[in-house]
């Protein structure tokens, strides 16, 4: 006997499906917070399609003396090809930007939340996941992961857009 597809049936394979689209949205697994540009380059050789290093002079980031960035072009991250920009201060992976599409921010919120639980912040221009180094940043449309060294910085910053 042909089973058939009810509406409801519909609603919760399509939920699924949608659950489904970023199957692994956590901080790629071999990338270490804390190595040397050198190494993290070595790592991502074959992960990105190209990688362009560039100096950041004078330093963006609070208290660097050094300020050096590696963009991963064609990185696999959340089902998708993506830019990856690889953050090192004092030359060690300090964070890392994702870019992803504004039409999937609402899923890959979703998707986040379901993987870490509730937010510790929440505004319109970012959803934060402090306790797992993370935010999904809705105002630049990229996802941020972060070391254990960046956590008082991010939390400050986190905190000032709730005033």
């Amino acid at each position: 006997m042909p089973k058939r597809i009810t509406p409801m049936l519909a609603v919760l394979m399509s939920c699924t499906a949608q659950a489904g689209q970023f199957a692994n949205i956590n901080a790629p697994a071999d990338i270490t917070f804390g190595e040397s540009s050198q190494v993290v380059e070595q790592q991502l050789t074959n992960r990105c399609e190209t990688i362009n290093r560039q100096t950041i002079s004078p330093p963006q980031i609070p208290d660097a003396k050094t300020h050096t960035q590696l963009d991963c072009h064609g990185f696999h991250y959340a089902s998708r090809s993506r830019l990856a920009e690889f953050v090192f201060k004092d030359d060690q992976l300090h964070l890392s930007w994702i870019l992803v599409e504004a039409s999937e921010l609402g899923q890959l919120e979703q998707t986040m939340q379901h993987t870490y639980g509730e937010p510790s912040h929440r505004n319109p221009a970012f959803t934060a996941w402090t306790s797992q180094r993370t935010a999904l940043r809705k105002d630049v449309n990229e996802v941020l992961f972060y070391a254990d060294a960046a956590a008082e910085q991010f939390a400050a910053w986190f905190q000032s857009a709730e005033l």
